[in-house]
């Protein structure tokens, strides 16, 4: 009886002390939230293993073994210990936990992109991941921002997210305690960033390594007809453009509506600044995954101390970057002009479900004298003159039992369409949209032009977008001006050579021009000066001009001849 009694006091001052340290290190040595950046986040995040007397939690998508090992090799191995991440990463988690000797409770969700450490009483949501990048053990990496926090209602909020997420539930509702206010993503984060686009007055500064053109597309819609400073740093490597994780098309129109866009190789934070008055950093990108897709943690930043504290981050950064011009998105153009296999079958597991909303693109070609549709697919290696126009529609059906809405058509900046969006398609019921496409009037050698939709299945009650990420997309070559009027001109020679049984001359060459174009030879002579600079100083006149043109044709006569025999 005594030995219990003992017992029961030893767990009750276990119990006290325990509640007394807690008081102690949220009153007393650390603040309720502090912004955290860089090797600060490591840092606070072993302070956080070690602090932890009951439970560990980790969420993150990417962990690699070596970070692994750093960040828990002083764990206490009588933690209850949960685990949530992706199926790419659980392998090197079951390896590194069972070689530390501890058996965590290791969970999967291919959708998850929240990063969480958390014990008891404490916990840190950022942007980095458990890697040796995201954590600079080797004292370098990528620039990353956090939040560390002490509010012991956001600590149950974060608990009941993970587990919710774990038992495949939807994620609980927002939370706000003093100033800041925690959303979860996908249920959450898009109708709340709607409320604040649309209350915003002057400014929106936005830090996002990744940019989607759906997402860009809807913030530019919201923000249309308001007179708004806009500011995005991005990343812009070239890893990220090939693996699409980077949509050119959003940074062209970026470009185009005025925004100033800045570049940072090692960023790795997202932030969003509101006329210098909210913050909201958390996991999820500009991205239409980020938005509509992962699981995500957003923290909505009103405390006065706070948002300026990110403000002289951000500004501190904008410091170090440098800017991104038209002419560094069109160098990203040999980067994805990649063919793809398919333009409009989206991958889905069941075939019960197939995808609901079908995007084709056709051309209007002239074939045997007659204009006809045919779709991109047929219509491959195809050359355009500098300049021109070229007809193309967009074909869009909805094929599934349920209504499609919100449909929204996202084009590269050379394409240009009479509508781009719909409110709704019924069963079986399609739309066809027309537009025009312009090409660049200097020379290049490989344009792309590409259309994919965003919508709304009320099958699955949640946004999708056609697949691939890319849509519908084609590759042409830009001609020079100059490559159809040599070809005229060589035609010229050779049916002179034919009469004449030799090259001709300067005035028989002259002649011949005058005999086969006879009124429309100035015109034809105007094209051929703005073709050749060279020319445009001699006057059609003096033999000079004839005999400077004649060369021409001739060197790309040899030309053509040499490649030929090779």
């Amino acid at each position: 009886m005594t030995m219990m009694i003992l017992t029961i006091l030893m767990k009750f001052l276990k119990s006290i002390l325990r509640f007394m340290d807690s008081l102690l290190l949220t009153k007393f040595r650390y603040p309720q939230a502090e912004l955290l950046i860089n090797s600060q986040l490591s840092r606070k995040m072993k302070k956080i293993v070690k602090n932890a007397r009951r439970e560990l939690w980790i969420v993150c998508p990417e962990i690699t073994r070596k970070a692994l090992v750093w960040l828990l090799k002083d764990i206490n191995r009588h933690l209850k210990i949960t685990i949530l991440t992706t199926e790419k990463s659980h392998y090197k988690v079951k390896e590194v936990t069972k070689d530390l000797g501890i058996d965590p409770d290791i969970n999967i969700s291919n959708n998850i992109h929240a990063k969480i450490l958390m014990n008891e009483h404490e916990a840190i949501v950022g942007s980095a991941n458990v890697s040796y990048s995201g954590l600079w053990i080797l004292g370098k990496g990528n620039i990353e921002l956090g939040l560390y926090i002490r509010k012991r209602e956001i600590i149950s909020s974060l608990k009941s997210f993970i587990e919710r997420i774990i038992r495949g539930h939807e994620p609980p509702e927002p939370i706000k305690v003093d100033g800041i206010t925690v959303v979860y993503g996908p249920k959450d984060i898009k109708q709340l960033l709607e409320n604040m686009m649309r209350s915003l007055l002057e400014r929106l500064y936005v830090v996002s390594p990744y940019l989607g053109i759906e997402v860009i597309d809807w913030l530019l819609d919201l923000l249309h007809n308001k007179d708004i400073q806009l500011k995005f740093l991005t990343a812009l490597r070239k890893g990220d453009i090939s693996r699409g994780l980077t949509d050119p098309m959003a940074l062209n129109r970026l470009l185009k509506c005025g925004a100033e866009l800045r570049r940072h190789d090692t960023l790795h934070a997202k932030c969003i600044i509101l006329d210098n008055k909210v913050g909201i950093i958390g996991t999820f990108n500009m991205t239409f995954d980020g938005i509509h897709e992962n699981y995500e943690v957003l923290i909505v930043l009103e405390e006065e101390s706070l948002v300026k504290e990110l403000l002289d981050w951000y500004e501190t950064l904008y410091s170090s970057t440098s800017l991104i011009s038209q002419k560094d998105v069109n160098s990203i153009i040999p980067i994805i002009t990649k063919p793809y296999k398919k333009t409009d079958i989206e991958i889905i597991r069941s075939p019960r479900k197939p995808p609901p909303l079908i995007l084709k693109m056709e051309e209007l070609i002239k074939e045997r004298n007659e204009w006809e549709w045919m779709n991109v697919e047929v219509c491959r290696e195809r050359e355009f003159g500098a300049g021109w126009k070229l007809r193309v529609r967009i074909r869009l059906q909805n094929r599934s039992d349920y209504p499609v809405s919100s449909i929204r058509l996202h084009t590269s900046e050379n394409m240009e369409l009479d509508q781009v969006s719909i409110d709704k398609l019924e069963p079986e019921e399609f739309k066809i949209i027309e537009g025009t496409i312009q090409f660049p009037r200097e020379e290049r050698e490989l344009v792309v032009y590409q259309v994919k939709a965003s919508y709304y299945d009320n099958c699955l009650k949640r946004f999708r977008r056609t697949r691939p990420a890319w849509g519908s997309k084609k590759i042409v070559k830009i001609i020079s001006p100059k490559s159809p009027i040599l070809k005229i001109l060589s035609q010229v020679i050779d049916e002179l050579e034919k009469k004449l049984g030799r090259p001709p001359l300067i005035k028989e060459f002259k002649r011949e021009m005058k005999l086969k174009w006879q009124k429309r030879l100035p015109l034809f002579i105007n094209d051929i000066r703005k073709a050749f600079p060279e020319l445009r100083s001699l006057s059609p006149d003096d033999t000079s001009f004839w005999n400077r043109l004649l060369t021409i044709v001739q060197l790309y006569r040899q030309k053509k001849s040499r490649s030929l025999n090779y």
